[in-house]
């Protein structure tokens, strides 16, 4: 049996053999750290360098803000693609009361603007549609020479529509002409309204 003395003395042995002197270790060591530090540094520069260029590519998109005017020409637009597809109404009525009863999904209380009271139409109706991506109503019109007036409905979310003019606050309503169409759009109590009628 092998003594364990012999045993330990080759251990210690094998193990400094593969463990490097004290001027072994100072030389790797400050080899070793200007590599490492320098990999860092490239690493570094190069993260700084693409995130310098995807700023420059995104801080136009990020800064772009839709006008007023933008604002306007999409709720119009809407309105327009709204106004001339006639689709069958969802409630025929000429109460506001009604109608309101009979659209559950609004999420809004139908507003009998007075902007209204002076044109003299008369409420044939209402029905579901989109503005701007939310739930709105288009309630229909007639006026006394029996002309077709739209009147479209929703929540006011000024992130959504821009900065719309207030009536309560005696501001006009915004107004628009498109193909034929004036446009007047205008919030009140939470509501975005915009008019469809005939521009003449």
């Amino acid at each position: 049996m092998a003594d364990k003395s012999n045993l330990r003395q080759q251990l210690k042995e094998l193990i400094e053999r593969d463990t490097l002197s004290a001027s072994e270790q100072d030389l790797f060591s400050s080899t070793k750290t200007p590599a490492a530090r320098s990999q860092i540094w490239r690493v570094t520069l190069g993260m700084a360098a693409a995130l310098v260029i995807l700023l420059s590519i995104w801080q136009p998109i990020l800064r772009f803000q839709p006008s007023q005017a933008d604002f306007l020409l999409r709720v119009s637009e809407e309105v327009v693609t709204n106004h001339t597809r006639v689709k069958p109404l969802d409630v025929t009525s000429s109460s506001y009361d009604a109608v309101q009863q009979n659209l559950p999904m609004l999420d809004f209380s139908l507003q009998q603007s007075a902007l209204l009271v002076d044109k003299g139409l008369k409420l044939v109706g209402g029905r579901y549609c989109t503005l701007q991506g939310v739930i709105a109503t288009q309630l229909v019109f007639e006026d006394s020479l029996g002309n077709r007036v739209t009147l479209y409905q929703a929540s006011y979310d000024e992130k959504r529509f821009g900065n719309v003019p207030q009536l309560t606050a005696r501001q006009a309503p915004a107004t628009v002409i498109k193909q034929g169409l004036k446009i007047n759009i205008w919030q009140e109590s939470g509501v975005i309204l915009a008019l469809a009628q005939g521009s003449t």
